[in-house]
């Protein structure tokens, strides 16, 4: 296996994503979507749980690990769920964190997937890239907002971000650190200049891109 190029550092940010092997979804409904989340919570622990893929299961394994004294292996800034891939903006919070964090995941997921739909082998492209972050408000506006870079619509596509816990709009489980969201609100100049940030900045991302954004679209999905 390659020898990862980035050295992970404690109280450092990172930008942490993948894909499905030859571009294929890795999501292929909600129930993945919505185990793929259960499993990042159950993933940020020291601790190890079995391969649970029931959601009852989940459920109570999530309010078993509420009450676990441990620190988490990686604070989760931000996040976006597509169909075929993934990004994270990860803090590195103890030594070997993110590392143990995604094969947690990754591990979780594929025993998950395979078994669902009855095939075996790879489902991710290789192992995970990550990049380190200099400046969040930049990073945060285009992982909060990928989706629109793919022309994905939150209503019809399977899709899940945080941009809501964001623009504190978010009706189910919330898993991103609220002291860094803030911290990235704050930064921006509030809230307000913050959904104005970054509308601009993925408006100007598509364009570099030869894509045409529908300015309109982007006040439904802050409504």
């Amino acid at each position: 296996m390659a020898k990862r190029n980035i050295e992970f550092e404690v109280g450092k940010y990172y930008h942490v994503f993948n894909r499905g092997v030859d571009k294929r979804n890795i999501f292929l409904d909600k129930g993945d979507l919505f185990y793929f989340f259960d499993a990042i919570i159950l993933s940020q622990k020291e601790e190890t749980l079995k391969n649970i893929t029931k959601l009852e299961g989940r459920k109570k394994a999530k309010e078993i690990f509420k009450r676990l004294k441990k620190d988490d292996l990686v604070t989760i800034v931000a996040y976006c769920l597509l169909p075929n891939h993934f990004h994270f903006i990860l803090k590195e919070k103890k030594e070997g964190g993110i590392s143990k964090f995604m094969s947690k995941l990754g591990t979780s997921y594929v025993k998950f997937f395979n078994s669902e739909y009855e095939r075996s082998g790879a489902l991710f492209q290789g192992r995970y890239k990550a990049k380190e972050i200099e400046n969040l408000e930049v990073v945060t506006a285009y992982v909060n907002l990928n989706y629109k870079h793919h022309k994905l619509d939150l209503k019809k596509d399977l899709v899940k971000t945080s941009l809501f816990e964001y623009i504190d709009k978010e009706k189910g489980e919330r898993i991103c650190d609220e002291k860094e969201i803030k911290k990235v609100l704050a930064e921006a100049g509030g809230l307000g200049k913050y959904k104005e940030y970054i509308k601009n900045h993925s408006i100007y991302f598509a364009e570099n891109k030869g894509l045409k954004l529908n300015e309109n679209s982007f006040d439904k999905d802050f409504e």
